[in-house]
């Protein structure tokens, strides 16, 4: 589905969820939640398979897109952004791997190079 996922909430009050940007902060990236894993760890366990690294679908973002453009965690949650807010922190999530991607602030699923 292509969603940004991280550790989110405060002390004694932390899940995983949609990462995103608030204020000075963001989540504790852990992943982009994947349909299609190349490997599966922890098959048995319950929720769903979250890409690590590789070239996973995300959900992105932002004005100019091309191939090799980083990808930042923006205040949208699950999303990622080529164009940080600025005066927020830049949360790089990878770089884009295709060559015309789109130029859209809506949200789409793009292919990237993800590590995090």
């Amino acid at each position: 589905n292509g969603t940004i996922v991280g550790i989110i909430g405060g002390v004694g009050n932390t899940e995983i969820g949609p990462a995103f940007i608030n204020g000075a902060e963001g989540s504790a990236v852990i992943g982009i939640i994947s349909t299609n894993p190349a490997y599966l760890m922890n098959a048995e366990a319950d929720g769903q398979a979250v890409g690590l690294i590789g070239r996973l679908p995300t959900l992105v973002k932002g004005r100019g897109r091309k191939m090799g453009a980083p990808v930042y965690l923006s205040d949208e949650p699950g999303i990622g952004t080529t164009s940080p807010e600025e005066g927020t922190p830049e949360i790089r999530i990878g770089y884009i791997l295709e060559e015309d991607a789109g130029d859209s602030d809506t949200p789409t699923l793009v292919e990237c190079f993800v590590k995090v």
